[in-house]
């Protein structure tokens, strides 16, 4: 299925990320442990109330450890108008990974939190 485009800056809000258009819960059960991930687009980034739609894509969330683990996934020149299909299409296609594939995607993006790094090595 899939997603369309929403047509406004702030449809949603997971600060600091604002206008999510498409948010979606991911469960992964590993060693008998389930842990709990978001992936959603978002269309600017609100830096103490500076918001900037150039700062736009695709994040993911640890909601167990309630962190951002990467942001600017298929980040695009402006967010203002909304995520694009091919951002769409992105959350969508990271939905569909097994763990093992979705923990080296997580470990190859390029703003990988450091915090985060070292809990993915050790899971």
């Amino acid at each position: 299925m899939k997603a369309k485009p929403v047509p406004c800056i702030v449809s949603n809000k997971l600060p600091p990320f604002m206008g999510v258009q498409l948010d979606r819960k991911l469960t992964f059960r590993v060693d008998g442990k389930d842990l709990h991930f978001r992936v959603f687009t978002y269309q600017a980034y609100n830096a103490f109330g500076l918001i900037g739609p150039e700062l736009n894509g695709i994040a993911i969330a640890d909601d167990d450890n309630r962190s951002v683990v990467c942001d600017s996934i298929k980040k695009q020149g402006s967010g203002y108008f909304g995520a694009s299909q091919e951002q769409f299409d992105e959350v969508e296609r990271i939905c569909t990974m097994e763990w093992d594939k979705f923990k080296a995607y997580v470990k190859a993006v390029p703003t990988l939190r450091p915090n985060v790094s070292l809990h993915f090595a050790a899971i």
